[in-house]
């Protein structure tokens, strides 16, 4: 029931609100707006722990007159047994101190456990890859969280873990600028070495962890530095691409036997830039393609004609980088 000079109203709500092992699960807070303008709202939602895992003001904060908004975020939740999650808003200072309009809602969420005694994972997420200019050339790093489950009631141990050479980053890999007819490539998409973090650990009995895998990326030119960088990564810049890798590893279970576990990753993660960075690349081309045209790389017979002009090689491989690694 709404008080006679209450201002807004709020709920949160989970999905799901039960499941085994653990996972993500999708929180709504819903804000109902009384007064005849808008509202500036601020807020957090926490934890049975106390700890903050969604602050809210701002914009997201901003109730219309007469109004309703939804606010939706997502979280990862494991650990079995049930986990209250609450959420604070007012009007004044976002603290609960009895300053301001003060409201409080609730939610539970129940983890339990899996049935079996193998090893299970329960959920994954990548991270969205944000290219920077670092050494010579625009590099970010994948970076996915595997979570995997013991459910028997012993400790497990895990080990020789790796990635298939079957993997496959999308429309990362068609890192090309096409030249009218030529279509001469001017970049391409380089990768290092898969890396996990960490390579052994326990899981103990009804516990979830985590491995982190990590591939680092570079976007080359068949020169040091040119132009054709900045372009394929802003051609690319808030695009998606899909992810998807195979991963294997070894488990015991305590019995002194180990066991061959194997799973696939597969997620869709966005692809940003350092905008200044890339400003500052396009701007530098510019001026030296004006300054000195031989700085800029022809294309001739089909072929890449590169200059042997000294004054180019000091720039292409010295000052600009210098320059774009301190933008």
């Amino acid at each position: 029931m709404v008080g006679a000079f209450q201002q807004f109203a709020v709920s949160l709500e989970a999905f799901p609100t039960e499941f085994e092992g653990g996972g993500t699960v999708w929180f709504t807070v819903h804000v109902k707006n009384f007064e005849k303008g808008a509202l500036s709202l601020v807020g957090f939602v926490e934890d049975e722990e106390g700890a903050v895992i969604k602050r809210i003001g701002g914009f997201e904060g901003r109730i219309p007159a007469n109004g309703e908004k939804n606010i939706n975020f997502s979280y990862k939740v494991y650990g079995v047994g049930n986990h209250t999650f609450k959420l604070f808003l007012d009007n004044y200072d976002g603290k609960p101190n009895g300053e301001g309009e003060e409201h409080w809602a609730e939610v539970r969420v129940e983890v339990k456990p899996v049935n079996g005694t193998e090893l299970k994972q329960v959920g994954f997420e990548c991270d969205d890859i944000h290219f920077d200019f670092k050494d010579r050339a625009y590099r970010a790093s994948l970076s996915c969280q595997v979570y995997l489950y013991n459910p028997s009631s012993s400790k497990m141990s895990v080990k020789d873990i790796a990635v298939e050479d079957n993997y496959s980053l999308g429309q990362l890999e068609d890192f090309t600028l096409a030249l009218g007819p030529l279509d001469v490539p001017h970049g391409s998409l380089d990768v290092g070495k898969w890396t996990t973090t960490p390579e052994e650990f326990d899981i103990g009995s009804q516990e979830a962890k985590n491995i982190t895998f990590s591939l680092p990326l570079e976007i080359s030119s068949y020169v040091p530095i040119s132009g054709s960088d900045a372009t394929e990564v802003v051609g690319k810049d808030g695009s998606y691409t899909e992810v998807t890798f195979t991963y294997t590893l070894g488990y015991s279970i305590g019995d002194g036997k180990w066991y061959h576990y194997s799973n696939t990753v597969r997620d869709y993660v966005k692809i940003t830039m350092d905008a200044k960075t890339i400003a500052a690349d396009y701007l530098l081309s510019g001026f030296a393609a004006v300054v000195r045209p031989s700085t800029v790389i022809e294309v001739k017979i089909g072929f890449l004609k590169l200059s042997i002009d000294p004054g180019a090689i000091i720039w292409n491989s010295f000052l600009k980088p210098f320059i774009l690694e301190h933008t």
